[in-house]
């Protein structure tokens, strides 16, 4: 649980060379957050191959975070 006025926070999981374990990262990174006082809004999990694709889609979390 975040504290209250916690800065929200989006993850974005990058791991290994495969991306196997990207769920994995966010999992951990999702426990971990809170505890450096941030309120997780979403993880994104991201593969080598799918890099690309998924800029755009960051690009909206951030525009739509920052409302």
């Amino acid at each position: 649980m975040p504290p209250p006025g916690a800065t929200p926070a989006i993850g974005v999981c990058m791991a290994g060379g495969g991306g196997g374990r990207a769920l994995y990262c966010c999992v951990i990174l999702e426990r971990f957050l809170p505890e450096c006082g941030f309120d997780v809004v979403d993880m994104i999990p991201v593969r080598r191959q799918n890099f690309e694709f998924k800029l755009p889609i960051l690009d909206l979390t951030e525009e739509w975070l920052a409302i």
